[in-house]
């Protein structure tokens, strides 16, 4: 199915191992085909990784642009590291590991961004 993509002025999209980058105007295309795809918005630096479940979104986000398999040794250390932090949200990593290893790591990578939201929110008072 082919993905519409409209692009501001200087916003990124990683497919697979490239990146596009836009020009000076608005841009819109489609891409055809199946491959891996992030708007820049969905895209985590390991640099800007500085929790277990940011560095887990990484390791699972490098293995989706470049075509490996995310269930790892150091994938499952850095579940366990994220499942430590946050013992509340055991039960959505464990939903994300089988879609891991149902090779659906687009919707994984959905997954954790809800958590990674839900997470930087500051506590209800």
């Amino acid at each position: 199915m082919p993905l519409r993509f409209d692009l501001g002025v200087g916003e990124r999209l990683y497919v697979g191992r490239g990146v596009i980058t836009n020009g000076r105007t608005r841009s819109m295309f489609i891409l055809e085909g199946d491959i891996p795809v992030l708007k820049e918005k969905d895209v985590i630096s390991a640099v800007d990784a500085a929790t277990p479940l940011k560095r887990l979104y990484v390791h699972v986000q490098e293995s989706y642009l470049h075509e490996k398999p995310a269930a790892t040794s150091a994938y499952a250390a850095l579940a366990a590291q994220a499942a430590a932090d946050s013992p509340d949200i055991y039960r959505e990593l464990a939903d994300i590991d089988a879609l891991i290893i149902a090779g659906d790591l687009y919707r994984a990578l959905k997954m954790l961004r809800g958590l990674i939201r839900a997470s930087d929110q500051p506590p209800a008072t």
